[in-house]
């Protein structure tokens, strides 16, 4: 009885770690990506972002390029397609900088038809980053709230501020293309804005907090950083009331014809097709007025 015990705890132990390995949840992920005809390009930041990158490849099957920025140590091969760099963390260096770059000439000119796949993971506030102020600075302002004791999430409110591609603004520099996002979270909560600083995400914190967290760590901050943290991130943030569309969803379905089964994989996409639908009609009429 106990090797039966011993045997089934082993099975269940490994089918856990297995599910939430960064290859099995991109590959998950995945099930919902409709790429609407146009380019698909990859772009993966973090310390799981090679493993991460590897896996949607390999599940896709190719890509029309892609860029990968990663901790020192953790490429592990080439991937078809796709510029794996290495590059500093938990501050950032001019490795890093310089595949932020990268990212961003692969993202820039994209049309409405193209897809861009973001593949994001702890570890890429540092490493995904374009300053808006010299690279030394920058690395000193980490440093300080390193040693500081600041959590997380406040280290992430001020580095927000201090970037061209954080706080959604990596968003901004890929459209009109849509950004299909995958998020391995590593803070607890998993509020999307603060894991690696959001570069896809609109920004939930506001200038009186970062402002406040430099205060309350006594950051050594020069004019043009404290300038920076007195700037929103600028990324729009439109509050739209969905709790119909999921509803409306499932009768277009029915009234289609599908069944029960086939409607639990395709009801979110109609769902949020019907978000966006409503959400440019109302624009529409907005502008007409």
């Amino acid at each position: 009885m106990n090797t039966t015990l011993r045997r089934d705890a082993d099975a269940i132990l490994h089918s856990s770690i297995q599910a939430v390995l960064p290859d099995e949840a991109v590959r998950r992920a995945l099930a919902a990506f409709q790429p609407k005809g146009g380019r698909v390009l990859l772009v993966a930041a973090g310390k799981a972002a090679w493993q991460m990158a590897h896996a949607a490849v390999e599940t896709l099957g190719r890509v029309d390029g892609g860029v990968v920025v990663t901790k020192y140590g953790h490429v592990k091969g080439e991937i078809p397609g796709v510029i794996c760099c290495e590059a500093g963390h938990p501050v950032p260096d001019e490795n890093g900088f310089a595949a932020t770059e990268k990212a961003l000439e692969l993202v820039h000119g994209l049309q409405p038809e193209d897809t861009v796949l973001f593949l994001l993971s702890g570890g890429g506030s540092a490493l995904f980053e374009r300053p808006l102020l010299p690279g030394e600075e920058l690395q000193d302002i980490t440093s300080q709230l390193l040693a500081s004791g600041a959590d997380i999430v406040e280290m992430n409110t001020i580095r927000k501020r201090l970037s061209a591609v954080k706080g959604g603004r990596f968003a901004q520099a890929c459209a009109p293309a849509e950004v299909f996002s995958i998020v391995l979270s590593d803070i607890l909560g998993d509020p999307l804005d603060m894991i690696a600083s959001g570069p896809a995400v609109p920004d939930t914190s506001t200038c009186g907090q970062a402002i406040a967290i430099a205060e309350k760590y006594h950051l050594c901050l020069s004019t043009t950083a404290q300038e920076l943290l007195r700037q929103e991130t600028g990324l729009e943030v439109i509050l739209w009331d969905e709790r119909r569309t999921t509803i409306d969803a499932q009768n277009i379905l029915q009234r289609n014809g599908q069944n029960a089964k086939k409607r639990k994989k395709t009801v979110d996409a109609v769902a949020a097709a019907l978000m966006l639908e409503g959400y440019l009609t109302r624009r529409r009429l907005e502008a007409q007025k």
